[in-house]
């Protein structure tokens, strides 16, 4: 796993260098964007600010780290992408970073579903998620013609290379959506969309109806809003 820990820890009163604190991963949508970078980010700095370390992970598929990088993500959705969540963790708790006990996965769109995918596969080493405008079914991507892969015009390539075949993948995509999973989600989930998002809200709502049933927490919505809670639209 190629990782960089872009954060600051601080405990409740500020002071830099704590351990042990509760840690939140940070992921990144995508997930083939450009790697984050040390600097300024306020949503880092606002946990910081009220006493987490915050942890974002380069995993498999982040930009900017070369071409087997890369590709060592292809068909890796739900699988060894999230084994690389698991690595940055236990180096953050190996360093003395972060409490084993207190990890919570947030993210957005794909960060959202790697989110919720670490409440099922990761039962009792995530603790809770955070997830804003996720995908919960690989299969909906294609098929729906509301989704961002519908407006290309031959989305099979990146479908085939990228994510995997319908064809001959939709068995073990059975085996990682979130909405086909809900009964193993083993820890509590801000579930996070806008009803008015075209892309998100069947995501939202599919995942939504088994989740009610069976997550140990209820899931948020905010009716009329875009992508995210403020309004803002994702691309």
């Amino acid at each position: 796993m190629r990782r960089a820990v872009d954060s600051r820890a601080a405990d409740h009163s500020g002071d830099i260098g704590a351990t042990r604190l509760p840690l939140v991963v940070d992921i990144h949508g995508g997930p083939h964007v450009s790697a984050n970078v040390w600097g300024y980010d306020r949503e880092v700095q606002f946990f910081a600010s009220r006493g987490y370390a915050v942890l974002q992970p380069q995993f498999r598929g982040t930009g900017g780290f070369g071409l087997k990088h890369l590709t060592s993500s292809y068909r890796e959705w739900g699988l060894a992408m999230q084994d690389d969540l698991e690595d940055g963790v236990r180096w953050a708790v190996e360093e003395g970073i972060a409490d084993a006990r207190r990890a919570c996965y947030y993210g957005g769109s794909y960060g959202g579903f790697a989110a919720i995918v670490g409440t099922i596969k990761s039962a009792g080493f995530v603790r809770c998620a955070v997830a804003v405008a996720a995908p919960t079914s690989i299969d909906c991507l294609f098929d729906s013609n509301e989704t961002d892969l519908s407006r290309l015009a031959d989305p099979s390539t990146l479908m085939e290379s990228h994510i995997g075949d319908p064809h001959t993948d939709r068995v073990r995509w059975k085996s990682i959506n979130p909405v086909d999973n809900a009964d193993k989600v083993s820890a509590p989930i801000l579930l996070a969309y806008g009803i008015a998002d075209v892309r998100a809200a069947r995501h939202g709502n599919d995942f939504r109806s088994p989740l009610e049933f069976t997550a140990p927490g209820p899931p948020l919505c905010f009716p009329g809003a875009a992508s995210r809670p403020r309004g803002e639209r994702t691309a």
